[in-house]
């Protein structure tokens, strides 16, 4: 167990490097952004524009390749069938190129339809009209960030978790770099040519590791035979991504449905959820994700050599890390809000735009929990090759969503209402997930108890407890002791609090859960 839960952690930790790098940058662009464009009308225009070439970025990149493709090339390269393997990859590299294409065209074609009937029924003329172009703009963004997935998860095939995650930093940069370059001149367009620029540094940056892996002996590629469009693998591959791709446009299409009601609200609802949605990423991105994509490796691996019993074991140990961040995240992020909020609160950003944001950061802090447990256990279903529990439970999840939302906007939450939504949908997702799990595990005679990590989760709800009060006096102590509109200050207010708080939960889960602290330690 030591060494099984030290290689998840250590990927995972490897994972987070980058992340965090990537989703730092992120922020800043953030702020930026709200610095240069406020937080209503025009930039309600571009994130609906936005999610044009992103409603099915996933469908067609990082979630069909990860886990329809990767696990079926890692298997094989588990064992010992490196030439298949990569004619298997060239096979599902031609195939893909070929779908990332048609997804584009289709995108392009059907972008007025897509903005008046799906992401912003309830935009004006020219709001609307403002939106399809700047999203038709950004469409081969989608063909771009689809090869750079692929070469990326060839890094993660690979073990090279450390480079796989440093490369989306050269995203933020390219983003970055085209908005403070030509936000005078070009206006909102400059946050299209960002998002063009910095998907085309994203794919160099991962063709680069590659190479640089190839040099240094980690990745050889060999191939067997011709390689035509037809290959038994391959095929796998895609009746795996045909539940995965759905399962994604649904998960994708849980943000349109937020974006699309929020629509219909006053102006600035949209630009709040959407400045909300990274900021929530970013305690996620920390952990849950990492450790979704660490733990998705090894349970690959020991799914294809149907050794059950350390699968579970794996899972659990994916399980405990989890709850070991999450939780205390989630409920920081609530207690911080306020704080988060007023960081953006400059330049275009005014006080009345921070309000909205406070609200929908606070509400969608409460999905980091299910959100990064429908991360893991979505993978570890991948790597039993069961992409249809996933797919089911996001429909059933999507239904949730949208119902809430509609009815939640309609009270006085008001957009607050559809980020609440979100987060009760994602744990009722995550649930789901989690029997259907269990059940398969327990039908295929897996000892099914997770390790303690079920057990451990009263120690570290205690441990969040008494992170609260910390976390609290520290904020209160702060805005006693300091009063500045300075941007570092701004910054501080969020960051010695949460230091408070951090420093609390660790002292207390060193005495109450010394074991899952040296999972990450011994990473």
């Amino acid at each position: 167990m030591p060494a099984r839960s030290s290689q998840i952690a250590r990927r995972a930790l490897r994972l987070l490097v980058g992340t965090l790098g990537c989703r730092a940058l992120g922020f800043a662009r953030m702020l930026l952004m709200a610095f240069y464009f406020g937080g209503r009308g025009a930039t309600d225009v571009f994130f609906v524009a936005y999610l044009i070439p992103n409603l099915f970025r996933r469908a067609l990149g990082e979630e069909v390749v990860e886990s329809a493709f990767l696990p079926v090339f890692r298997s094989m390269l588990a064992r010992g069938e490196r030439p298949a393997a990569w004619r298997t990859a060239l096979v599902v590299l031609k195939w893909f190129v070929l779908l990332l294409l048609a997804g584009a065209l289709l995108c392009f074609l059907f972008a007025p339809q897509l903005v008046n009937w799906i992401l912003a029924p309830g935009f004006d003329a020219e709001m609307a009209s403002d939106a399809i172009w700047l999203g038709r703009l950004m469409v081969p963004f989608m063909i771009v960030i689809g090869l750079a997935a692929f070469t990326g998860a060839l890094l993660l095939a690979h073990d090279r978790p450390l480079s796989y995650s440093l490369c989306p930093i050269l995203f933020n940069v390219g983003w970055i770099g085209g908005m403070v370059l030509f936000h005078r001149s070009l206006g909102m367009t400059s946050l299209a040519v960002g998002v063009l620029a910095g998907g085309v540094l994203y794919l160099l940056a991962t063709l680069v590791a590659l190479a640089v892996a190839g040099r240094q002996g980690a990745l050889s590629v060999e191939i067997d035979g011709p390689v035509g469009w037809k290959d038994g693998y391959a095929r796998a591959a895609f009746r795996a991504a045909v539940p995965v791709g759905l399962a994604a446009v649904i998960a994708r299409a849980a943000g349109a449905v937020d974006c699309a009601v929020a629509s219909t609200l006053p102006e600035g609802a949209v630009s709040a959820l959407r400045y909300a949605l990274p900021l929530i990423l970013l305690p996620f991105a920390l952990f849950g994700l990492s450790v979704g994509r660490a733990a998705l490796v090894p349970l690959s691996e020991y799914a294809g050599q149907g050794d059950l019993d350390r699968f579970e074991s794996a899972t659990g140990q994916a399980i405990h890390l989890g709850l070991l961040v999450l939780v205390p995240l989630s409920v920081g992020t609530v207690l911080l809000a306020g704080p988060l909020a007023g960081v953006f609160q400059s330049g275009q950003f005014e006080e009345a735009e921070a309000r909205l944001l406070t609200i929908a950061v606070a509400y969608y802090a409460l999905s980091l929990v299910g959100m990064g447990f429908v991360s893991i256990f979505s993978r570890a279903m991948y790597a039993l090759k069961d992409t249809w529990t996933p797919l089911k439970a996001s429909a059933v999840a999507l239904f949730a969503n949208a119902v809430l939302s509609i009815l939640l906007a309609r009270t006085r939450l008001a957009h607050g209402g559809i980020a609440a939504a979100t987060a009760i949908a994602m744990t009722f997702q995550a649930i789901l997930l989690f029997l259907v799990l269990k059940r398969v595990l327990r039908q295929n005679g897996a000892d099914v108890g997770f390790g303690d990590a079920w057990r451990s989760a009263i120690r570290i709800v205690a441990g969040t407890v008494i992170m609260v009060g910390p976390t609290l006096a520290a904020l209160a102590g702060f805005d006693a002791l300091i009063v500045s509109p300075h941007l570092v200050v701004r910054i501080l207010r969020v960051a010695v609090p949460a230091l408070a708080g951090g420093t609390a939960y660790g002292l207390v889960m060193l005495v109450l859960d010394r074991k899952g602290l040296q999972a990450l330690i011994r990473a």
